[in-house]
């Protein structure tokens, strides 16, 4: 659980938000309504910085993961 909840405090707060009212989305709507705001909020995480930031921290870790500069 402590290993969740660490992964979860690293998140990109952007995303934690997004991905909390995907969720909600999905629960409440109709199937159609709820692809849609899947693809909604797939853009709407794009309007920061915060995807291509996470994502280079994630491929640096990689890298040194496997031991590649």
């Amino acid at each position: 659980m402590e290993d969740l909840l660490d992964k979860l405090l690293a998140a990109e707060p952007r995303a934690v938000q997004l991905q909390k009212a995907l969720i909600q989305a999905w629960e409440e709507a109709p199937i159609s309504r709820a692809i849609a705001a899947g693809v909604d909020a797939f853009e709407d995480a794009w309007t920061t910085d915060e995807p291509a930031n996470a994502m280079a921290r994630f491929l640096a870790a990689h890298r040194a993961a496997k031991g590649d500069t």
